[in-house]
């Protein structure tokens, strides 16, 4: 539609396909690793950085975000440990809980709508990965069965 306009908007254009680029790799790389996963059988633990993880994961939806009106936020606090573990593991969980936040958030109205995802350091030098979301919330009579495999509401 922005190539068909009378005077298409070059840079947004430029920043779109960069966007299109990008989510391709980080994809590629997501097929590469799930296929070396399966093929070992075997998880490979290496040092992260969970402060860029998260910003990986949330630049991977905020497009989506965009679209649905969801304000995205990502708080990451200074001076995060490092934390060992499989990149491709622990990108999927926080997408998973990105896209559950934003699916809890659809019966809420547009201006309401916020995510925030946020990486600290707790008292014990743990490392905290948080997800939240300004929607309705969890239903008390569900609570107990959330956890149970194939569960969804």
């Amino acid at each position: 539609m922005l190539m068909e306009s009378p005077d298409p908007p070059l840079d947004e254009i430029r920043a779109i396909l960069s966007d299109i680029r990008r989510d391709d790799m980080r994809a590629s790389e997501v097929i590469r690793q799930v296929r070396a996963m399966v093929a070992k059988g075997e998880t490979e633990m290496v040092p992260l950085d969970p402060g860029k993880l998260a910003e990986g994961v949330v630049a991977m939806v905020r497009h989506d975000c965009k679209r649905r009106s969801i304000s995205l936020e990502c708080d990451i606090t200074d001076d995060v440990p490092e934390v060992s573990g499989e990149k491709t593991r622990i990108e999927q969980v926080l997408l998973n809980l990105l896209l559950n936040a934003m699916d809890a958030l659809k019966e809420v109205g547009r201006d309401k709508r916020q995510i925030r995802l946020a990486v600290t350091t707790t008292v014990n030098d743990m490392v905290d990965i948080s997800v939240t979301d300004s929607g309705p919330g969890i239903r008390s009579d569900i609570m107990d069965r959330i956890f149970e495999s194939f569960f969804s509401t």
